[in-house]
């Protein structure tokens, strides 16, 4: 939007992104906080859970949580076979539970992939269920809607 409408678009784009999720902050100690995104879309919810309830997508997810890495990488420390594992993978990362992570001081160019989520906390709170989001830090950085909707958002590792 703002490619097109400039910073006009900032205000719509806030209010939209606060219909799916909002931005909290969690106390990690006396002088450290943490931002997470609490899902308030139950289909954006839905989706997610149900990607980390796929045992394949987990497990791709899971090894790639920490240290991006290769493709070849991931598929052997996931255990999936290569001829199911490329599927797989290309679908999360079309859906963007996995990302592309460039490292400018290393002098490879091979691409490393990490996941976009770092953490979920899923907790229920009478009859709602409530979903924290913690982002990892390439995810964070990269996102040009969370740098519109929330620059002030803290990474914490």
């Amino acid at each position: 939007m703002t490619e097109f409408f400039g910073n006009a678009s900032k205000g719509v784009l806030k209010n939209l992104f606060e219909t799916v999720c909002v931005v909290k902050k969690q106390k990690l100690n006396k002088k450290q906080t943490s931002s997470f995104i609490e899902v308030r879309d139950e289909t954006l919810a839905n989706f997610i859970l149900n990607s980390y309830g796929d045992n394949d997508k987990k497990a791709i997810l899971s090894v790639a949580t920490d240290t991006a890495l290769t493709l070849p990488e991931i598929l052997k420390k996931s255990g999936i076979p290569t001829s199911s594992g490329y599927r797989v993978f290309n679908n999360l990362l079309k859906e963007g539970l996995i990302i592309e992570v460039f490292d400018s001081s290393e002098k490879s160019e091979k691409s490393r992939f990490k996941a976009t989520i770092r953490e979920i906390k899923v907790s229920l709170a009478g009859t709602k269920l409530e979903i924290a989001i913690f982002f990892s830090t390439e995810a964070l950085r990269s996102s040009r809607v969370l740098a519109t909707v929330a620059p002030n958002l803290t990474i914490s590792t």
